[in-house]
């Protein structure tokens, strides 16, 4: 009985590092995939990234010249006062 126990633990913990190995295979690979650029930064996150800051600066644009905009009209009412 001991034998087949120690046996089947064997069997089980081979099985085991055979299937650790071959998710670390695939983890690797789905990096590779993911990073074209090899860079370190997956390549749909930087385009993300650069697309977000791309928005931030066209929305600072808006904002500043909302604020001209808003000035100028506040301006006017004053010197019409």
């Amino acid at each position: 009985m001991e034998d087949f126990l120690r046996d089947l633990l064997q069997r089980v913990s081979g099985k085991s590092r055979s299937a650790t190995a071959e998710v670390e295979k695939r983890l690797q690979e789905l990096k590779e995939k993911l990073d074209q650029d090899k860079n370190g930064i997956p390549d749909k996150l930087k385009e993300l990234s650069e697309k977000a800051a791309q928005a931030a600066e066209a929305a600072k644009v808006k904002v500043e010249e909302a604020s001209r905009l808003l000035k100028e009209r506040l301006g006017k009412r004053d010197s019409q006062a």
